[in-house]
Parts: C-alpha cells; structure tokens; sequence
C-alpha cells in the first residue's frame, strides 16, 4: 500500500537524495581536507568532530521547531542550506573557515533526518509505522551505495571539488522534491 502512495514514495526518493549526500561528504570531506587543505589526523578529527557536534545542536532544535510549525518548512529549510552549504565548500580557501562552515553543515544536515522520520510517521497509518521506515531506510541505503564509487569516478576525473557539485546538485534535488510535498499532520 505504501508504493501506492506517492507522498510517501516522494519523501523516501527525497531522503534518498539527502542520505546520497550525507554519506558522500562523510566519505570525501576527509579526502578534501587532507588532500587540499593537508589535514593531519588531529586537525581531520577535530574538523568531523565539529560537523558531528553541530548535529548534535541542530536535531534538538529542529525537532522542536517541526513539532509546532510542520515538519516540510524545516526539511525545506534544512535542505536549501545544506546545498547551498556543501556548494560554498568548494569556494573556501582557509581552513579555519572551512572548520566553522563543518560546524553549520552538520546543524543542518543533520537536523533533518529525525524530522524526516518523524514525517514518514505523519504520513503514513499508526499500523505502518515500521513499514514506512523499512522503505524509508531502504531507499537511503539504495540511494547511499551509489555514491562512493560514482563520487570516486567523479574526483578521478575532475578532482575533489567536482563530487562535491556533485553532492550539492543531490541536495538541490531533495530540496526540490521536498517543496512538492504535503505537509500532512495528525
């Protein structure tokens, strides 16, 4: 029945595109960091410490927020940064800078997971709560294993910089399935 749906199938191909983005950066910004930047180990550490930190801020925050507005303008919102974010990645030169900028894509990357799941849970009836996010995981999982061998073509062949185009036009297009969908609330 959940195939059927498609708000449902459009939430789980916009977090497909979310999670394609998400597991990327975990793979290629330590790449970029110490390729480019000549990252150490500490320095690389400290730099996924502070984008996991900034989740860690972000998820409390816009949970709360969801919970009173609705759950599509924080993912739009979330997502629109996260793009916009990932992209101005490429355009950093100093490293304190892309350190801070770390710290602001984790608070919106993350932060929109749980409220996507919490989406899910909105669409979806109480007795296909579980179903709906089997879908919802299975789909990021699909759309996830795409991406270290496309992203490692990519940055063979056009550099680094270029999977993390790459990885801003996935977020674009989360963002823009996201803007079609219906804010369904109990």
């Amino acid at each position: 029945g959940l195939f059927k749906d498609r708000a449902v199938v459009g939430l789980c191909v916009m977090a497909g595109f979310r999670s394609m983005c998400q597991n990327g950066l975990l793979v290629y910004v330590p790449m970029l960091l110490k390729d480019i930047f000549g990252f150490g180990p500490v320095l690389l550490g400290l730099a996924l410490t502070v984008l996991q930190v900034g989740g860690m801020i972000g998820g409390p925050v816009a949970g709360t927020v969801s919970d009173r507005a609705g759950r599509r303008p924080v993912v739009l919102g979330g997502l629109a940064a996260t793009t916009v974010v990932v992209f101005a990645v490429t355009m950093i030169e100093a490293p304190i800078l892309l350190v801070a900028l770390m710290a602001v894509l984790g608070c919106v990357l993350f932060a929109v997971r749980p409220v996507i799941h919490g989406w899910a849970m909105d669409m979806t009836p109480d007795h296909m709560h579980g179903s709906a996010i089997s879908l919802l995981f299975g789909t990021q999982s699909a759309f996830s294993m795409i991406v270290p061998i496309a992203g490692g073509m990519i940055a063979d062949t056009w550099g680094v910089a270029a999977v993390f185009y790459g990885l801003a036009g996935a977020m674009l297009a989360a963002t823009l399935i996201t803007a079609t969908l219906p804010d369904r609330r109990r």
